[in-house]
């Protein structure tokens, strides 16, 4: 059984396109060019107020509704809304005089894993 971990390991360069918080913002701004109110756009949608709240607060760990629901306001297919990002590594640099020191390398290494766990719960919404 793989685990996100394992693909963290597999594509360390790929992030989530969208985070919670990013695609509440996106339904908040969506909902004020509509002119709507919050519990407008909660009736209109046919959905409890608290639960559009907590995704448009970006509070909310999203699931399968959820997406359901984000991609009906904003006209986005599930598949956009879960793309992923490949990030440019070209402009990180690392620079030693001591080329082939492998604790350096490891240490590097390891920062990046730590990097990728954050990021990867974050945008997942684990806490």
């Amino acid at each position: 059984m793989s685990t996100i971990l394992d693909a963290i390991r597999t594509y360390p360069t790929a992030r989530p396109k969208y985070t919670r918080y990013e695609l509440g913002s996106m339904l908040k701004k969506e909902r004020i060019s509509r002119g709507l109110t919050i519990p407008e756009a909660a009736t209109n949608i046919g959905i409890d107020l608290s639960l559009w709240e907590s995704i448009e607060n970006g509070s909310r760990a999203l699931n399968t509704k959820s997406f359901a629901l984000i991609g009906l306001v904003l006209n986005m297919t599930q598949e956009e809304l879960l793309a992923e990002e490949n990030d440019d590594l070209g402009m990180i640099a690392f620079r030693t005089t001591n080329k082939g020191n492998a604790e350096i390398i490891k240490t590097i290494e390891m920062a990046n894993l730590i990097f990728d766990e954050i990021i990867m719960q974050e945008k997942i919404g684990v806490r």
